[in-house]
C-alpha cells in the first residue's frame, strides 16, 4: 500500500465520520477481548458498515482520538 493510497483510505475514514448521522442503532457488539483488533464480517449488505462506524462514534464518544483508529474499506 502507497503512502498516498494510505492517506487516501484515512481522508475518506474522516470524512465518513464526519457524515454519520447515527442511523439505525444496532444491537450487536464486539466481545470484550483486549489487546485485539476487531473485524466485522458477513453477507453483503447486512448493515456490518453502519455498525462499525457505531463503535467507532462510541469511541469517539469515549475520548478515544480520531488519529488511533484505524478504519480501511477494502471495497474498491
Amino acid at each position: 500500500m502507497t503512502p498516498s493510497l494510505l492517506q487516501d483510505l484515512l481522508e475518506e475514514f474522516h470524512q465518513a465520520m464526519k457524515e454519520f448521522d447515527g442511523s439505525i442503532q444496532r444491537e450487536a457488539e464486539f466481545p470484550t477481548i483486549p489487546n485485539k483488533i476487531k473485524v466485522a464480517i458477513g453477507m453483503r449488505r447486512t448493515g456490518k458498515t453502519y455498525f462499525l462506524l457505531q463503535q467507532i462514534h462510541a469511541l469517539l464518544q469515549n475520548k478515544i482520538p480520531l488519529s488511533q483508529i484505524l478504519y480501511i474499506n477494502f471495497e474498491d
